[in-house]
Parts: C-alpha cells; sequence; structure tokens
C-alpha cells in the first residue's frame, strides 16, 4: 500500500515547485493585493507609469502635492530598482533621461528610499523576484548634493544602510530563485545549498523553509524534510501545502495518526485541497476505515473531475475491495486523463495479472516501462506474468532489467526458478547462491536449491540444502518429503521413509508425501503398502498422474492387470505425454492377451520418442 502511494497520490515534483513558486511571493509577503489600486493622477504625467507603481506611490504621504515631473522621476526611479524598466518597458524608457526634482528635499527623498528598500514584500508582491538595479547608486551618488550643498553625514549613512539592506534582499532573493531552479532540475544538493544560504541571511518565510523541506525529500532526508515543514507550519498555521507534504512524510515513516492530522489540516485551511483528500483516502485505506476512504476519494474527484491520480488511487481501493470491474473503470479513466501515468498503467496490469489475463498485464508493464525505464518493479511483474504463461526466457530477461537497476532476494529466486525450469541448473544455482547471500534465513531458497541440486544429480548437496530449510522451519513438509526422495534415490529406504513419515505427521492432508512414501514402499517391494499410499494420494490430489501410475505399477506387480490398465488410462487421460504409462500398459494389455491394444500403446510411445517396444513387437511378429 505504501508504494502505490508513491505511484499516485501526489503530484509531480516539478509541477510542484512550479506551482509553489508561483506562490512564492503572496505566501511569504503576506502583501496586501494591489490590484484596486488606480492612480488617476499619473495620468497627465508626460511618461505613463504602470498602474501598480502609481499606486504605491499614491501611499507616500511626503508626496502629497508633488508635480507630476517629480511622481514621474520617483516612478521611474522605482521601476529600475525592481527592473520593470528592463523586464517590461525597457524599449519604452531606454531613451529618458530623469533626474529628480531639486524641490523634493532631501530628507524626504531619504525617506522615499528608506521605505521603499525597507518594504521588501511589497516589493516582492510587485514582481516574484526582487533585482536590484545597479544604477540605482548612481541615484544615491546625485542625492550626495543638495543646491550644491553636500548632505550630511547621517544622511549619507542612512542612505548607504538602506542600499546595503536592499543588496543584502537582493542576495536573498537570488539564493531563493537559484535554489527554486535546482529543485526543479533534480539537483536537490544545489538547491539545499542556496535554501541555506538564505536562511543565513537571516530569511525566515515559511515558504522558504517548505522549499528547502522539498530539497530535503530530493535527499531523502525525511527527518529534516519534516522539520523544514513544522517550521513553515509554525510560521503560518494555515500552510496548507505543508501540512499535507508533512503528512505525507509521516505516511511514509508509518506514523498514520499524524498522517491523518495533518491531511485534516490541510482540508480546514482548504476546503478543495484535491490531493489532501486523495492522501488522507489513501491512509484511510490503510487503516481499513473503508468508508471514510471511498467518500474521500470521491471528494477528490468531485473538486478536480480531471484528477488523474485520484481515480488511479480509487483504483486500488476497488481492487483491494474485489471490486474489478470498478477498478478497472477508474484505471482506464487515469490513463485517458494522463496518457504518460505509468504508476497507472502498472496498477491496471497488476489488476490484469490478478484477474489471469496475462497478455494484457504484459502489455500494461510494458507501457509503464516505456514511460520510464528504470522503472523496477514493473520489470519484476512483468517478469511474473511471463513466468505464468511459461515464457522463461523472457521472464529471465526482464528479471536481467530488474536486478541491473537493484539486488534483490526476490529477482535472483525468480530468476533461478526460470533458468530451472529450463534445465539451466548450474546458473539456477548461481542464482540461489546470491539470493541465499541477500536472504540467509530464507528456507524456500535452501529448499528449491536443494531440488536443482537433485535434478543435476548432485544428491549429497541436495540434502544438505534440505536439512538447512528444515533447521530454518521445522514444519517444512515439502523439505521432508524432497530430501526423504534424495535418500531414496540414495538407497537410504529407512531415512527416506522417516522424513515421510514426518511430513505426513506435519500435514497429513499433503498428497506428496504419501506418494514418495508409495514409491519407497514399492522399492522395497512391500507393493501392498505402496497401493495404500497412492490410494491415499489420489484421494487428496485426483489430478495427480504420477499416484495413478505409481498405484499401477504396484498393482500390476501383485498381478492386478486390469486394475493397472484402468490407473495406467487415468494417468495418460491426465498426461498424454506420459510415455512410460503407455509402455507400462502396452506390457499390461500383452500379458492379458489384448495384443492390439498393446501394439497401438506401443506406437503411441514411440511417438512420443520410444520406439524400442514397438520395434521388439514387430520383430516378435515377424518371427512367427
Amino acid at each position: 500500500m505504501r508504494l502505490l502511494l508513491i505511484l499516485f497520490s501526489c503530484t509531480l515534483l516539478c509541477a510542484e515547485i512550479k506551482t509553489f513558486q508561483k506562490s512564492y511571493a503572496i505566501t511569504a509577503s503576506g502583501a496586501q493585493s494591489i490590484e484596486d489600486a488606480r492612480f488617476e493622477a499619473l495620468k497627465s504625467a508626460n511618461v505613463e507609469i504602470p498602474l501598480e507603481i502609481a499606486a504605491y506611490i499614491s501611499k507616500l504621504s511626503y508626496l502629497k502635492g508633488a508635480s507630476s515631473g517629480d511622481l514621474n522621476a520617483v516612478g521611474y526611479s522605482l521601476m529600475k530598482l525592481t527592473k520593470l524598466a528592463v523586464e517590461e518597458e525597457g524599449a519604452r524608457y531606454s531613451a529618458i533621461n530623469v533626474k529628480f526634482s531639486s524641490r523634493l528635499n532631501s530628507t524626504g527623498m531619504r525617506d522615499y528610499i528608506g521605505d521603499i528598500l525597507r518594504s521588501r514584500e511589497k516589493l516582492l508582491a510587485l514582481k516574484d523576484i526582487v533585482r536590484l538595479n545597479e544604477s540605482l547608486l548612481e541615484d544615491m551618488k546625485a542625492l550626495k548634493t543638495r543646491n550644491s550643498k553636500p548632505l550630511s553625514a547621517i544622511e549619507l549613512a542612512r542612505l548607504k544602510e538602506d542600499y546595503a539592506l536592499a543588496r543584502k534582499r537582493d542576495e536573498i532573493v537570488a539564493c531563493v530563485e537559484e535554489g527554486y531552479r535546482a529543485l526543479q532540475s533534480g539537483d536537490y544538493k544545489t538547491a539545499l545549498g542556496n535554501f541555506n544560504r538564505a536562511e543565513a541571511a537571516h530569511e525566515t518565510s515559511p515558504s522558504l523553509f517548505a522549499a528547502r523541506a522539498m530539497a530535503h525529500e530530493g535527499l531523502n532526508n525525511r527527518r529534516a524534510a519534516i522539520d523544514d515543514y513544522t517550521r513553515a507550519i509554525g510560521g503560518s498555521p494555515g500552510f496548507a501545502f505543508a501540512h499535507n507534504k508533512r503528512g505525507l512524510l509521516h505516511y511514509y515513516n508509518g506514523a498514520l495518526k499524524e498522517a491523518i492530522a495533518d491531511f485534516d489540516s490541510a482540508i480546514r485551511a482548504d476546503d478543495s485541497f484535491a490531493e489532501a483528500y486523495l492522501n488522507r483516502a489513501v491512509v484511510y485505506t490503510w487503516n481499513q476505515e473503508r468508508p471514510k476512504a471511498i467518500a474521500d476519494f470521491d471528494n477528490a474527484i468531485r473538486i478536480d473531475p480531471s484528477f488523474a491520480a485520484a481515480y488511479n488511487g480509487r483504483g486500488v481501493f476497488f481492487v483491494e475491495s474485489k471490486d474489478f470491474d470498478k477498478a478497472l473503470a477508474d484505471f482506464n479513466r487515469a490513463v485517458k486523463l494522463k496518457p504518460n501515468f505509468g504508476g497507472a498503467f502498472f496498477n491496471r496490469g497488476s489488476l490484469y495479472a490478478q484477474k489471469g489475463d496475462y497478455k494484457k498485464a504484459i502489455g500494461d508493464y510494458g507501457r509503464a516501462i516505456a514511460l520510464g525505464p528504470s522503472y523496477r518493479e514493473a520489470y519484476i511483474k512483468r517478469a511474473q506474468a511471463h513466468f505464468a504463461l511459461g515464457s522463461y526466457k523472457k521472464a529471465i530477461e526482464d528479471y536481467d532489467r530488474a536486478i541491473s537497476l537493484g539486488e534483490d532476494h526476490h529477482s535472483y529466486f525468480r530468476r533461478a526458478l526460470a533458468r530451472q525450469l529450463l534445465g539451466d541448473f548450474e546458473r539456477a544455482i548461481e542464482d540461489y547462491n546470491r539470493a541465499a547471500e541477500l536472504s540467509p534465513n530464507d528456507a524456500e531458497t535452501y529448499y528449491r536449491r536443494g531440488i536443482a541440486y537433485r535434478d543435476a544429480n548432485n544428491l549429497a548437496k541436495a540434502i544438505v540444502d534440505f536439512s538447512r530449510a528444515i533447521d530454518l522451519k521445522k514444519d517444512f513438509a515439502a523439505a521432508y518429503t524432497d530430501r526423504g526422495a534424495a535418500y531414496d534415490m540414495q538407497g537410504r529406504q529407512v531415512n527416506a521413509i522417516d522424513d515421510f513419515n514426518r511430513a505426513i505427521r506435519i500435514d497429513p492432508s499433503y498428497a506428496r508425501g504419501y506418494a514418495q512414501r508409495g514409491v519407497s514402499a514399492g522399492k522395497a517391494g512391500d507393493f501392498s503398502k505402496a497401493i495404500g499410499d497412492f490410494s491415499k494420494a489420489i484421494e487428496l490430489d485426483p489430478k495427480d498422474a504420477d499416484s495413478f501410475f505409481g498405484r499401477a505399477y504396484a498393482l500390476s506387480r501383485l498381478n492386478e492387470r486390469k486394475k493397472a490398465v484402468e490407473d495406467y488410462t487415468k494417468a495418460i487421460k491426465l498426461n498424454p505425454r506420459y510415455v512410460l504409462a503407455y509402455l507400462n500398459r502396452a506390457n499390461d494389455y500383452n500379458a492379458l492377451g489384448e495384443r492390439d491394444k498393446a501394439l497401438k500403446d506401443a506406437k503411441s510411445a514411440c511417438g512420443l520418442g520410444s520406439c524400442e517396444l514397438l520395434r521388439f513387437m514387430e520383430n516378435s511378429q515377424a518371427a512367427k
């Protein structure tokens, strides 16, 4: 479930950064809107000043009654300060040379500049990022004299202090701007360094801490990210974005109660926050609070009908609820809304696999991989689908790719199984070796490696591995059974039967235990006991062709050939390519005087690659 959250529950980081960066100025400053501010007095000015700047100037009490020329001079200076002259109106003002009016006394001008430079949040509201134009320094030099008289040392010191403050602010904003760019490019280390420098310069806005938290997330430092989101929330308790992000981190850490509390806070701060509803729905699903979960999924979709991640999340919810039709409809909607949504293709593929439609599953896993060539889990799932279809070579190729992206016990173990089924026992054992290194206490790994050793005719190592599996899992009935089979192959029937007895005591319904004990009993010449064990195995597993074959053999040795023929027939029906069953049934038919049927079985066996009996029967007939 936690993996699924990564796949569908939050928007891409770059999208978050862009949205976050766009709103940084408003969030950080808390500045009041100036959209409705209009300064009609400047309409008659010789130079048109943008209305936002004009509105700001109109609030300066010491400029009341100033001439339009003076107001234009002040406005142009402010435009240079915010780089609007360059970025928005550069061509219009490039040829204008405005000087400050001598009628503005130095005290008023100092207050004006101080007000502008200290009003960093208002500047942010006017323009997302402040850039101090170097020509402001020239303006300061021009203010050193008034009516040919120097400014006082106090006045000049204040101007320099104001200028230094503005330069400092400019450095802070430059760091923030560089930090955002680094976040967008995935260079989290550079982003973190820039945000740290901004904080060192005494920037304490909630948005800065939230941005730095995202950098910590990119570096997988959840604790530091949570701390920064907490600082952001401390500066702005209604900061829905920070509550939502901190809630996700709490979820990843398994702190579900804290996660829900944060999502609750995000929704209280912004009841149209679709992503917060989605994330809370995921936690409710994890907590088995299904009515709450489905309500939140529905709310997320109601708020944003084009929210592909919400359809994807609700689809996963329906899968867990076994409502596959609704799940499929939601996954289809998710990929239609967002054709590059790899997670939705992955989840739809998993749904198809769960329904047994492995071909469609493989198609969807392929789409997820095409969208994300490093999507390791998609390679693993596609390998499992190939394995289920018996395409072991393709399964191995996908496990190869998954392992190249990161080692894990499961991939080595499953690749070993595929290689084993292809008869590549040596490489299968190599994979089991690595799987055992990665998970040294996994009994199944030793058990399967034991089978590979047995199939490679290394019975001694097979027995060692079966014993290791039993040491790790005392009630491992299959390991006892296969160790018993290995003992039997070594001619150690007493040890073999002892292991089969243990397997049956552990699991009285374990058909293979009875079947293997029947084999050992037959080898020991106790055919009556063998028939009893094979009969019990057939009762427990009526589709096991080997048990019918074993009982038929024992019946034949007791000269109950008609019953033997019946059992061989059942074995062949279950496995039409069972060569030994055709050969043995031919012998029994022949002993019963049914030569035509015997000859037919001999021909069937020859068609499957064993022609010795057919040649013998044909030669015998020719001799007569």
